[in-house]
Parts: structure tokens; C-alpha cells; sequence
């Protein structure tokens, strides 16, 4: 019998994970942008348009991080793939409070200065992720090789 070495099984195991977060990327551009639609949801309005191309984008770099990954993933790749989906991430969570595409109807005393701040919450941790991202690029790039065993 003949066992598959642990870090076989790890990279086994991660491609699977970039590929089902690949197809969760192509699901969700799929649902916002043709079946139901960002329409179907009722407390988004027609500004949502404006936003719109920054999550596609968001999507779309997503899915195409996540295929590479699951060719190529050494350390210092990744990290470099997180530092552009963050900055992309920020981008949309700032337009996204700029523009406040919601409708929240009778409840907006309630809802809205929820999501703002949550809006800005996630824009924080987003830029606290970047800089995260951004030292373990260069820690990873600069690093010895014996790093790249992780």
C-alpha cells in the first residue's frame, strides 16, 4: 500500500479548495449578473449599477487568482495575488459606501447607519488584511527557501 506524502496530500487538498473557490466566483457573477440578478434582491436600488463593475471585477479576479493558484502556489505568489484582491476589495466596499446603492424602505432609520457602518468596519479590516498581505509578500519574496515549505 502505497501512502501519499503529506505535502502531496496538502497541495492535493489546496487545489481543491482554489477550485471550489474558483466555481464560487463563477457561481456569484452568474447569480448577480444573469439569474436572479442583483434586481431580484429588494433593498438594492438602481445605483447598484455604479457599482456593479468593481464586484464583477472583484469576481473575475477572484476566479482567475484562484486558477493559477491551483497550478502555481508558492508562498510568495499568493500572498501577491491577496495584496491585488484586497486592494480590489477596498475599492469595492468604497464605492459601495459612496454610492449606498440600498433601499431600505420604512426601516432606513434602522438599517442604514447599520450598513454604513458596517461598511466601514469591513473597509478597515480590508486595509489591516493589505498591510497583513503586503509584509507576508515581501517576508515570503526575501525569505529563505525553506520557507516556501509551508
Amino acid at each position: 500500500m502505497e501512502v501519499m506524502p503529506a505535502v502531496a496530500k496538502r497541495r492535493t487538498v489546496h487545489r481543491w479548495g482554489y477550485g471550489l473557490s474558483a466555481l464560487v466566483n463563477l457561481v456569484l457573477a452568474w447569480a448577480v449578473n444573469v439569474w436572479p440578478g442583483w434586481e431580484a434582491v429588494p433593498f438594492l436600488d438602481d445605483a447598484t449599477t455604479e457599482v456593479l463593475p468593481l464586484v464583477n471585477l472583484s469576481l473575475l479576479i477572484g476566479f482567475v487568482t484562484n486558477v493559477v493558484y491551483m497550478v502555481f502556489d508558492a508562498p510568495w505568489f499568493k500572498a501577491l495575488g491577496h495584496v491585488l484582491t484586497s486592494v480590489v476589495s477596498i475599492a469595492v466596499l468604497v464605492r459601495t459606501l459612496r454610492v449606498f446603492p440600498f433601499d431600505f424602505g420604512d426601516s432606513a432609520s434602522t438599517w442604514e447607519p447599520i450598513t454604513r457602518g458596517l461598511l466601514i468596519f469591513l473597509i478597515v479590516a480590508s486595509i489591516l488584511g493589505l498591510v497583513t498581505y503586503v509584509v507576508q509578500f515581501v517576508r515570503s519574496a526575501v525569505g529563505s527557501p525553506d520557507d516556501d515549505a509551508t
